[in-house]
């Protein structure tokens, strides 16, 4: 499965997340229906606000740091480089929202590999790369399993040095629609998005 990094450019789920978690979005056909994954790009310039909160009710369960470069993710960056978001440094929180799954990935960029995360002080971002326990992973794995990594609308969940890029993915129902427009500002507390609902006709 590809992503949208840029209109007219595109990149591997698979190398973004790890390829788990495309094959169960976008394969497993036991997963609920209807739903689609929806996706979204925020950019955080070095003069915005460069801390992240939970865009809605989340249940976090995994995290995954993924060892990286340090890329400028600036948009004419990003349009230039395909794949960028996969070549650098990123956290991805994965979860459950009330419409299935969610994952909310922090990518690092040219001097903000330092990415923080009050809930979790195992993590080491912006670090000499070690050893790996799993050779077979291009990533370390935490799983919250009797911490609390629960978090409502609004709740602060870490930040970065300076600005950097938050991509969301998530599943949701077909009616959902993102509020703002491509290239919109976007500050804390505003709405992404909302499901529709449908009007009763008779």
């Amino acid at each position: 499965g590809e992503l949208e990094q840029v209109k007219g450019i595109r990149y591997s789920l698979g190398e973004f997340l790890g390829e788990d978690i495309s094959g169960d979005l976008l394969g497993n056909a036991a997963r609920p229906r209807p739903h689609e994954v929806f996706h979204c790009v925020i950019y955080l310039s070095p003069g915005d606000y460069h801390h992240f909160h939970a865009p809605t009710e989340v249940d976090v369960t995994e995290r995954r740091h993924f060892p990286g470069t340090l890329l400028s993710t600036a948009p004419f960056v990003v349009r230039l480089v395909k794949g960028l978001f996969s070549f650098n440094e990123r956290v991805a929180l994965l979860g459950q929202w009330a419409h299935g799954f969610f994952a909310f990935t922090a990518v690092g960029a040219m001097n903000v590999g330092s990415i923080q995360l009050p809930f979790d002080d195992e993590l080491k971002t912006n670090a000499p790369r070690r050893r790996n326990k799993n050779v077979n992973e291009r990533f370390y794995r935490r799983e919250y399993k009797n911490e609390k990594a629960a978090f409502s609308r609004g709740d602060y969940m870490g930040g970065f040095a300076q600005g950097s890029t938050i991509v969301l993915l998530f599943d949701a129902p077909p009616n959902f629609k993102f509020t703002p427009k491509p290239g919109q500002h976007v500050r804390v507390g505003e709405s992404l998005g909302r499901v529709q609902t449908e009007k009763k006709t008779g």
